[in-house]
């Protein structure tokens, strides 16, 4: 197609424009061109992803009780980390034939509510199961979005940092606590959108400053004090009375610092090293627009947490490990080719997909393993899997979003409650 394509969202029936070369994306991607704008987009994405409603459960295998994502009353079978990752079960002992008869969606539907699911989001980690969406990760209690990390404790968003707690977003950091958007950080506190400090406190925006405390807007300073540099022994003073282990001064030192950070400039948006960009909080990314919490991104476009990935649209929580080519998904950790799917790792090829393994060419499948060429669990020869491929395709039913059926979560589980909340009503409308 030549040229832009101005639509009307079929949820907030607003009017947006489909750029001329999107239109190759979705050709190669194999889907219709978007109903939704992109908020409604990002919105439907959100939708899938619960990352910290939790509830006491009992693991349906090993009946152990266990902390799940799940509600007690869904309709699903969960079992606890050990026994979803345990060798003794197979999800494709599940496989269910596909039907032409039948709506896909319809099938997997019935599907959702017969395969074993994980209550909560754990790979390769130690001591982790107080906490989701953790890999890679070492001693982690009611913490969420971590990876890479060792002794985190109440926090969200964090990335390859060691001992931290009460804090948001934090990457590539040491000895950090309440803290929010900092990367690159050792032995600071109270500190938010700042990178390559050290021992820094109740500061905004500080970039590669050393000991300032109650400062903002600072670059490569040491030894500051509300804005105004001062002695080593003048610093050292302040610093032991402002940290004196006094739980009435620490209040009132917040207090402080709540008030300090009105007075700093805001920069419109927090780009770092990026290139033709549209959003906020990106870092080394460059040809992407509408992108928001990006890092080391290129070419995506209406997407929302995502790191070290390209070639994607409408989709959020994707990344750490490289991602290439996605579309309206959710928590894909590395792989290509990923279509309409969620609590994806190392798999490539996939539509309507949850929580596989290391798969690849799967359509409508759950808990999978190492698998491949498997349609509703089941798994078939490459060519007869291609064929039946082809006759869904045929329908129109591989192209487009699927219900908000296919979340296993409420929407006021998910994180998309969080950012675009809606009354009961409007939520049960969806």
């Amino acid at each position: 197609m030549s040229g832009n394509e101005t639509k009307v969202c079929k949820n907030c029936r607003q009017s947006f424009t489909i750029e001329e070369e999107d239109f190759d994306f979705f050709k190669q991607m194999k889907v219709a061109p978007p109903r939704f704008c992109p908020q409604c987009g990002a919105q439907w994405a959100m939708a899938l992803r619960n990352e910290e409603t939790l509830y006491k459960g009992v693991c349906a295998k090993c009946k152990k009780p266990m902390l799940s994502m799940y509600h007690p009353k869904a309709p699903f079978v969960v079992y606890c980390h050990d026994c979803w990752w345990a060798d003794d079960w197979d999800g494709i002992d599940f496989g269910m034939e596909y039907d032409p008869g039948k709506p896909l969606m319809e099938q997997f539907g019935e599907l959702q509510k017969k395969v074993a699911r994980e209550a909560l989001i754990i790979i390769n980690s130690t001591n982790c199961n107080f906490g989701n969406h953790v890999r890679s990760s070492k001693d982690v209690y009611f913490s969420y979005l971590i990876a890479g990390c060792e002794n985190v404790l109440y926090s969200t968003w964090i990335n390859n940092v060691k001992d931290c707690m009460n804090s948001s977003k934090v990457v590539e950091s040491e000895l950090g606590a309440e803290s929010i958007d900092v990367s690159n950080c050792y032995h600071c506190a109270f500190l938010q959108d700042s990178s390559d400090c050290s021992e820094c406190y109740f500061s905004y925006d500080l970039k590669g400053c050393t000991d300032c405390m109650f400062s903002w807007n600072l670059r490569n300073k040491s030894h500051y004090i509300y804005n105004k540099q001062v002695s080593k022994e003048e610093y050292e003073r302040f610093k032991a009375d402002a940290l004196n282990g006094s739980f009435l001064n620490l209040e009132r030192k917040k207090k402080e610092y709540e008030e300090l950070r009105t007075k700093a400039l805001r920069k419109f948006a927090f780009i770092l090293k990026s290139s033709n960009v549209e959003g906020n909080y990106l870092e080394g990314c460059s040809e992407s627009v509408w992108c928001f919490d990006g890092f080391n991104d290129k070419n995506v476009k209406s997407v929302a947490s995502v790191l070290n990935s390209q070639r994607g649209m409408y989709s959020y929580a994707i990344g750490v490990e490289p991602v290439e080519f996605f579309y309206g998904s959710s928590v894909i950790k590395g792989g290509t080719n990923v279509r309409f799917s969620f609590n994806l790792a190392s798999s490539s090829d996939c539509t309507y997909c949850d929580s596989l393994i290391s798969s690849s060419h799967c359509v409508a499948s759950i808990s999978l393993k190492r698998k491949e060429y498997c349609i509703l669990n089941k798994q078939y020869p490459k060519e007869e899997y291609e064929k039946i491929i082809g006759g869904i395709a045929a329908k129109g039913e591989l192209d487009n979003f699927p219900s908000p059926a296919f979340s296993t979560f409420a929407y006021n589980e998910t994180v998309a409650s969080d950012h675009y909340p809606l009354k009961k009503e409007e939520a049960v409308a969806l």
